[in-house]
């Protein structure tokens, strides 16, 4: 799934998914950025698992 990082605290942050859901994710990568991610479900609700930052040809690097 394709996201953007929308919100991004001390370690961890928020990405808005395609979907309308907004997850959970460690890592933090920079407001703003086009990111891909596995959507996840855990204890306190929707996570972004494998997020990858995208570059300009829209592949994505940086998988963590």
């Amino acid at each position: 799934m394709k996201g953007t990082v929308i919100k991004a605290f001390r370690g961890y942050g928020f990405i808005q998914g395609e979907d309308g859901n907004t997850y959970h994710y460690k890592p933090v990568y920079e407001v703003g950025d086009q990111v891909e991610f596995e959507p996840a479900e855990n204890e306190k609700g929707h996570e972004a698992i494998n997020v990858r930052k995208e570059i300009g040809n829209g592949r994505a690097v940086c998988k963590v």
